[in-house]
């Protein structure tokens, strides 16, 4: 009799619908493995290492390495607003000083050849820890101060002497006096034809 009892009361039970709670937690879902892969990029850490770069996406890199070739030079005006002196932080003259009034003189010296080379200078002169470049009146030194950076940082990044040896020197000078002789020449058979004709 008692175990009618439970039965019928078991079965009322479980025929009736369950209410609704709104407060409790709903279950929890479970990702499947698909799906928790696309998510595995925001696991990581935002201090995590990144990757390394790619070496040819920076092509400059293949150059130098990224590096730079610096110099700093100074300048320093002088009594004669022609004449500026260039300091380029390292020694030029170990002992004495060297002047270059023209760019004959020139030819013994790559430095000074080179910036004679500049359309202006006139005359270049070397002291002990800079070199002084006098222009012509017409020439400004704006469009002048970034050729004779140049030609400073070029010299001294070519490891070059600042004198050439004897023979090499005089090479070069007879090579110039042998122009020099051949434009005379040539201007004083300008002039001969030129008398000729009148």
């Amino acid at each position: 009799m008692a175990r009618r009892r439970l039965l019928a009361l078991a079965s009322r039970l479980y025929g009736r619908p369950q209410a609704t709670q709104p407060w409790r937690r709903p279950p929890p879902r479970f990702l499947s493995s698909a799906a928790s892969g696309t998510l595995d990029h925001l696991k990581s850490p935002p201090f995590a290492r990144p990757a390394a770069r790619n070496p040819a996406s920076y092509p400059w890199d293949r150059f130098g390495g990224g590096q730079k070739r610096t110099m700093f030079i100074q300048t320093q005006s002088t009594p004669n607003p022609q004449s500026l002196m260039f300091y380029p932080g390292k020694p030029v003259m170990e002992i004495g000083s060297s002047d270059f009034p023209n760019a004959r003189t020139a030819m013994t010296s790559p430095l000074a050849k080179s910036l004679f080379a500049i359309d202006g200078v006139t005359r270049v002169f070397f002291g002990s820890d800079f070199v002084t470049v006098t222009k012509s009146e017409e020439t400004s030194w704006d469009c002048l101060k970034p050729e004779v950076f140049a030609a400073i940082m070029d010299f001294y990044s070519s490891g070059q002497p600042l004198f050439l040896d004897s023979n090499a020197a005089a090479s070069m000078d007879t090579a110039i006096h042998e122009v020099s002789q051949l434009s005379s020449v040539h201007y004083l058979s300008c002039i001969f034809s030129l008398v000729l004709l009148f």
